[in-house]
This record gives structure tokens, C-alpha cells and sequence, in this order.
């Protein structure tokens, strides 16, 4: 009986320590910091949409909606989105911080997406 309370033991201290070795503080932060950063970036698109105004996304061609989200964009936020089966030019980079919002009007539906410009 001893001898198996010394194996469980054993076996708990080593799950214990291998626990600790695998848990990795700096990803959760990485983590919520990714989160904080998609949140942002999706506020951004509501912004555009409040700004703008739902009937002028959902209903300008797609060439005006390029080239309004074109305009928007800047040295550390790049936008761009689709309609009418027209995909904007501009697409984030594997592995960068992106969100995206779909907007419906009637039969009408947008999907906007904006990112952060490596390096900014």
C-alpha cells in the first residue's frame, strides 16, 4: 500500500511541475492583448457605419466603397471590405491583428475588415 502512495504521489509532483513548465503566463497576455486589439479595430469598423450610415455602405456601388475605405485608411490602420461579390484590393498579412464586420441591409450585405499596417 505504501508503495502505492508513493507512486501517486510521484505522479502528482511530476503532472505538478510539468504544469508549471507548460504554463506560459506571457501567452495569456499575448492573448488578451490580441482581444484588446480586435475590439479596437472592430469599433473602428462601427465607426465607419455611423459615420458613413448603413443605407450609403449598403447601397454605394462597389468602387465607391473601395475607394471610401481606400480614403480611411492610414499609416497604421488599412481597410478594406466586399459587395456585390467585389472584393476590395488589400487583405491583412498571416498572422496580423484583423477584424471584420458584416453590415445587411434588405438584400444588400457588406463585410468590412480593417487591420493593423505591420510595423506601426
Amino acid at each position: 500500500m505504501r508503495f502505492v502512495d508513493l507512486g501517486l504521489a510521484g505522479l502528482i509532483a511530476l503532472s505538478t511541475v510539468a504544469t508549471l513548465v507548460i504554463w506560459n503566463p506571457q501567452a495569456a497576455d499575448q492573448a488578451s492583448q490580441r482581444s484588446a486589439d480586435e475590439a479596437h479595430l472592430r469599433d473602428l469598423l462601427v465607426d465607419i457605419v455611423d459615420r458613413v450610415g448603413l443605407v450609403t455602405i449598403t447601397q454605394d456601388s462597389p468602387a465607391s466603397l473601395c475607394g471610401l475605405l481606400h480614403s480611411l485608411s492610414n499609416s497604421s490602420v488599412s481597410y478594406s471590405g466586399s459587395t456585390g461579390g467585389v472584393t476590395c484590393i488589400g487583405s491583412p498579412g498571416p498572422g496580423q491583428t484583423w477584424a471584420s464586420l458584416t453590415v445587411t441591409a434588405g438584400p444588400n450585405t457588406v463585410i468590412l475588415e480593417s487591420w493593423y499596417v505591420a510595423g506601426a
